[in-house]
């Protein structure tokens, strides 16, 4: 992994600099500590009773919140056992329609996205309710972004007024929004579009990945698309684009926005990528095929090219301690590695994962996450983080 551009305020060190060139490291990654990971807690998904989750939120005081979308509630969990169970299917007041993967919580309030309802409620760590508000949608959100997709909400400020929705967008996107500019009441200012209580974040698909060709995307395979995470409080906005080189190589570019999205910090990297083995091709195509409505579909399964390798970064989790966390794959390895950059977006450590646990939230050197064992069966388990020197 070589240092490209570190741009900002992200100062260069001059100790280990022959060091990090003779290796193709970052130049701040000598000296970041591999750190251990320790298991604390374990909700066994059989004796808990969990269904499939959908998301997984910690609160500072404690609670923790596991959605259920199979089952249309939401369990909370404090010092370890249950505490209570929020919610069951339906459409009424404090009743879930589909929940989402977004929720999170603000002092001991927590939110609870209703995709099927398109609504947003707030509880209690009990679960009485305390308010709700419907997601913006129909004419005045296609005002502010035409041809974009239906935003959902992705964070809640602490002032419990202002939302953050997340959409994505396309080729008429990009040359729309690539700039600054003001339509309609919306101003887009790299990646954030305010307008009113609501900000809209905006992730970008590449074009080459969103080719589509009577309804099949004919797009690369492994295409690989941008990240984009909002802290659950609305305070940074992370995005981690990626593009994967005929060389083998990769350019990884992460940013960090403030809610306004100016640019907290950036930096540029250029890692090494996995390439595509035949049999990992035969076995995609294959798939491709399989599950193809039509022959003509099926056809375009056949014709459609590849990426260069695979996508590096898969994973980004925003830190309530203001780190970023991302996950990159290693190539040749089950394994995870996770990449810890500081809140001025220096390397401060890292750590593995087996390529069956998906984090989903992290405070400071403590995160949840879900593993999924062979029989797809899913636990609920809480890590921490300590130096490996200890």
């Amino acid at each position: 992994m070589t240092n490209r551009i570190v741009a900002f305020h992200l100062p260069h060190c001059a100790v280990g600099l022959a060091l990090a060139l003779a290796l193709c490291l970052p130049l701040d990654s000598v000296g970041a500590q591999k750190l251990s990971v320790i298991e604390t807690i374990r909700f066994d998904g059989d004796a808990a009773d969990l269904s499939a989750v959908s998301f997984i939120t910690s609160s500072p005081l404690g609670y923790v919140a596991i959605g259920q979308r199979q089952d249309g509630h939401v369990r909370v969990f404090l010092a370890g056992k249950p505490y209570a169970r929020i919610g069951r299917t339906g459409q009424g007041p404090g009743e879930f329609g589909m929940l989402s993967a977004y929720a999170g919580w603000i002092g001991d309030t927590l939110w609870v996205v209703d995709f099927g309802a398109r609504r947003t409620q707030l509880f209690t760590p009990r679960g009485e309710l305390l308010s709700g508000f419907r997601h913006p949608q129909g004419p005045a959100v296609d005002a502010n972004l035409p041809g974009f997709d239906q935003p959902d909400v992705v964070a809640v400020a602490p002032d419990l007024t202002t939302t953050y929705l997340a959409v994505t967008g396309g080729r008429k996107q990009n040359s729309r929004w690539e700039e600054p500019t003001r339509n309609k009441g919306g101003v887009l200012v790299q990646g954030a579009l305010a307008s009113g209580p609501t900000r809209f974040v905006v992730g970008v698909i590449p074009v080459e990945c969103r080719v589509v060709i009577n309804n099949q995307r004919t797009g690369p395979f492994l295409c690989p698309r941008q990240l984009m995470k909002v802290a659950s409080d609305g305070s940074r906005i992370a995005l981690v684009n990626q593009d994967v080189r005929a060389d083998g190589r990769a350019t990884l570019t992460i940013r960090v926005l403030s809610p306004t999205g100016a640019t907290m910090w950036k930096r540029t990297d250029t890692v090494t990528a996995e390439r595509v083995s035949a049999a990992a091709r035969d076995s995609i195509r294959n798939a491709c095929v399989t599950n193809a409505g039509s022959p003509a579909s099926a056809e375009l399964c056949r014709l459609r090219p590849f990426a260069h390798g695979f996508p590096v970064a898969r994973s980004v989790v925003v830190n309530a301690n203001g780190e970023l966390w991302v996950q990159l794959r290693v190539p040749g390895s089950a394994r995870r590695k996770w990449q810890i950059y500081g809140p001025t977006g220096m390397i401060k450590g890292w750590f593995e994962l087996g390529g069956n646990v998906t984090i989903e939230t992290a405070t400071g050197r403590v995160f949840w996450a879900v593993e999924t064992d062979d029989d797809g069966s899913e636990d609920v388990v809480q890590f921490k983080l300590r130096d490996a020197r200890q």
